[in-house]
């Protein structure tokens, strides 16, 4: 029998590297930004590529609202704080939160931490309920972010921002279709480092190969 590992080390083999697996072999998660504004027209390109991403049945029901405004942003995190302070009660007896993890989570929301770590540009992926649509968001949002890491700029998924899905008067601003739903929140930004190493991957992850 075969046996069948993945490559060692943190970057593309030697025999496979290309422009594409280095930049999703290098892409990670930034949490701080420069304070220099995203053009909107690399913002655009973002989006386009997005678009690009695999979709079921070519349903292509995303929508995207975007805000660069510093003090929009700012609002929304201090709004996103004050969604999961009132969630947080509610949430003692739901599968996965023990006492601890919701201690940590009510300690976090009443802290000075912006959620969307002060980048300057904020894109939401909206869609309406529909077969694996879940799927197709996040393939695009992984498009995004893998286009940003290309020209030079970081990115972050924001999972904290999901209450804001549940908020009339945000949606409202935001001119979101009815019944539609948050999918992704994304960050995006020049880093302020630009050298982050990859956490340790565990290559042990091939379960059977026939």
């Amino acid at each position: 029998m075969v046996a069948h590992k993945l490559p060692p080390g943190d970057a593309p083999s030697e025999k496979y590297s290309n422009a594409v697996l280095q930049n999703i072999y290098s892409r990670r998660s930034n949490r701080n930004y420069k304070a220099d504004p995203v053009p909107d027209e690399v913002l655009l390109e973002l989006i386009n590529a997005g678009i690009y991403a695999p979709t079921a049945t070519n349903q292509q029901l995303w929508r995207f609202a975007v805000v660069t405004d510093r003090a929009a942003i700012d609002r929304y995190s201090d709004l996103v704080k004050q969604l999961w302070l009132k969630m947080l009660p509610g949430m003692a007896s739901a599968p996965g939160f023990s006492a601890e993890r919701l201690a940590m989570l009510e300690k976090m929301m009443r802290s000075p931490v912006h959620i969307f770590h002060r980048a300057p540009a904020l894109v939401f992926i909206f869609a309406p309920p529909a077969r694996f649509i879940e799927q197709d968001c996040s393939c695009a949002a992984e498009n995004m972010m893998l286009a940003a890491k290309s020209l030079g700029l970081g990115s972050c998924w924001i999972g904290f921002a999901n209450p804001l899905g549940a908020d009339e008067k945000t949606l409202g601003e935001l001119k979101v279709p009815k019944g539609q739903r948050i999918m992704a929140a994304l960050v995006f930004g020049y880093p302020t480092n630009e050298a982050q190493k990859a956490p340790p991957r565990n290559k042990d992850v091939i379960i059977s190969w026939t």
